[in-house]
């Protein structure tokens, strides 16, 4: 008996996908498995800092999918049902209804279940999902929720970031927890201590030289809500009508440093004119490229903004995105948007 629920065992037998599982073996397994997230949620332990706590539950995680996938399909297999069943596990929420089915589902196969081409074929891509787990060591996905920086990024898209790269290059996109809402955000890096950092009729100002700014047309939006929070946009013609066309100017800035990128403008604003400062050691200041729909250091963060960022504060540097949704959620499939998926970043 002791043998059958021996830990080091059973992990090794979960890369034998044809064996059986009990659901005292299967109760074991998965507690390994979940530990990592319920540890993460107890400790409160950033897994966007890169720290050493993060890293280990990473690598826990990474480790404990494949003999999990295993076992999954072993106890499919004794109590009789289809080995189909598995891919439900990629679902959030569904996967720990499927490992409570499992857990509670009595054995009622006499035989044990034949080798498929499914059961096959089946553990190299265990490998792989095990792979994409590890892989958050450095680079990790993040939702953006809100339009803070169109054009660049759209509300649903999900962002890969590197995480331990701390980079503050001038003009390059870099994520952060906001102290507000706790939520990590992006955000462009215009100046770095010890600048001298201001804004004169929305044209950034850095130690006295104004950047470029050059019309570009117009960004188009429909008047309805957008993103996961679905918040509605700000227009250059005020208020439109719900579903009319909601129109911003789009407008190529050149910082310089030579860094250029689209901003979004509706006109004039109160931020639009912000009085020098120098730029405090060891922080940066960022700016939104929506420039009129969002907040950032132009906002002192005792009045709810971001004020300078302390580079401690930088959590990664976005790279790319990874693919985009117009709903509420990324599960709603339908709203989709193949033609953002691994859309680059400048």
């Amino acid at each position: 008996m002791k043998a059958r629920l021996n830990p080091v065992r059973l992990y090794f037998a979960g890369y034998d996908w044809s064996g059986r599982t009990t659901r005292v073996q299967f109760l074991i397994i998965a507690g390994f498995a979940l530990a990592p997230e319920g540890i993460a949620r107890l400790l409160q332990i950033d897994m966007l800092t890169g720290g050493g706590a993060a890293v280990v539950l990473t690598v826990w995680a990474a480790l404990a999918v494949v003999p999990l996938i295993g076992h999954v399909l072993r106890r499919l297999g004794d109590a009789g049902l289809s080995a189909w069943l598995v891919w439900l596990g990629v679902v959030p929420l569904v996967n720990l209804a499927l490992l409570a089915v499992l857990l509670f589902w009595p054995t009622n196969a006499r035989r044990l279940p034949e080798a498929s081409h499914f059961r096959l074929f089946g553990q190299p891509i265990g490998v792989v999902i095990a792979l994409v787990v590890l892989s958050r060591i450095s680079l990790v996905p993040v939702v953006v929720e809100t339009a803070d920086m169109l054009p660049a990024l759209e509300p649903g898209d999900v962002v890969m970031v590197w995480r331990r790269d701390h980079a503050t290059g001038v003009g390059s996109l870099v994520v952060m927890i906001d102290p507000n809402s706790g939520k990590p955000v992006v955000r462009r890096v215009i100046a770095r201590a010890p600048s001298r950092m201001a804004m004169a009729s929305g044209i950034p100002v850095i130690d006295g030289t104004p950047a470029t700014q050059i019309l570009g047309g117009f960004h188009h939006e429909i008047m309805a809500p957008r993103g996961p929070l679905g918040e509605l946009p700000r227009c250059l013609s005020g208020s439109v009508g719900q579903g009319g066309d909601c129109q911003k100017r789009m407008i190529t800035e050149t910082l310089p440093t030579g860094a250029s990128y689209t901003v979004l403008d509706i006109g004039p604003s109160a931020l639009d004119t912000v009085a020098e400062q120098v730029v405090p050691d060891d922080t940066v200041y960022v700016l939104s490229d929506n420039r009129d729909d969002a907040t950032d250091s132009r906002i002192a963060l005792a009045a709810e903004g971001l004020g300078p960022v302390p580079v401690t504060d930088l959590r990664g540097r976005a790279a790319f995105v990874l693919m985009s949704f117009s709903g509420r959620s990324v599960w709603q499939v339908w709203t989709w948007r193949p033609e953002r998926f691994l859309k680059g970043l400048s």
